[in-house]
């Protein structure tokens, strides 16, 4: 008698085992979605997303989160300050108050999405280039501290496997004009390439050759579609092939 029990009792674990793994192997995979960050200055406010996401959605498919949060005319301090530039309180905290807003509209995109591929599309520094020098001597610090800040908050919130990458836009040569501000402002531009080629997840676009209007700060509309296809070209080209 003992011994049916056993028996009916094994076969019940395997009966019992084998549907618990069906299961486990039927189950539908885990749908992740692409997340893009562009921000930055007046150059990135007045990119039209538009101009970027059609050459994303190519490679991607529909369904990508798109989050474009801009600050114009505001040096990068207003997102990462590692020296306390702007508020000269010394409360410590390098973190700006634009970061505060632009991680919210972040997390609040996601909600409760699953993400992996993270691209964050950076535009900015013309106008460290043209304040006092310290700004210039200190902007590779605060863009690497920046870059680094948004990928552990996101791996902190949602998924610590995430694949993180950055694009940043070269700021163009219209700071050079001003004999008095050459140095700083060439101090902003190979700073920016050098976080991009010292990071193998990041890469750079130049925007010398793109048409410009008014006293060459801004593109024009031409510009900013060429400079929408190449963030999106460089993102793509960040890829796990």
């Amino acid at each position: 008698m003992k011994r049916n029990i056993f028996i009916i009792l094994a076969i019940f674990l395997t009966l019992y085992g084998s549907s618990v793994s069906s299961r486990g192997n039927n189950a539908e995979p885990l749908q992740y979605y692409p997340l893009f960050i562009l921000s930055g200055q007046s150059n990135m406010q007045l990119l039209d997303i538009g101009y970027f996401l059609p050459t994303i959605e190519k490679t991607f498919g529909p369904g990508t989160i798109a989050v474009k949060d801009t600050l114009s005319g505001q040096s990068i301090t207003n997102w990462y300050d590692k020296y306390d530039l702007l508020a000269g309180d010394g409360d410590g905290d390098p973190v700006g108050w634009f970061y505060y807003l632009l991680k919210r509209k972040i997390f609040s995109a996601i909600g409760n999405k699953n993400i992996r591929d993270v691209f964050f599309i950076w535009m900015q520094g013309e106008t460290d280039g043209l304040y006092p020098n310290r700004y210039s001597e200190v902007y590779e610090e605060n863009l690497i501290g920046l870059i680094k800040l948004i990928e552990s908050d996101l791996r902190h919130k949602f998924n610590s496997e995430i694949k993180f990458n950055f694009v940043i836009g070269r700021i163009n040569e219209f700071g050079r004009k001003f004999p008095n501000k050459v140095a700083q402002w060439d101090a902003i531009r190979e700073a920016q390439v050098r976080v991009a080629e010292n990071y193998p997840n990041g890469t750079w676009v130049n925007t010398d050759d793109l048409g410009t209007i008014d006293n060459g700060l801004h593109f024009d509309d031409v510009g900013y579609r060429l400079l929408g296809e190449r963030f999106a070209r460089a993102a793509i080209s960040l890829i796990d092939p």
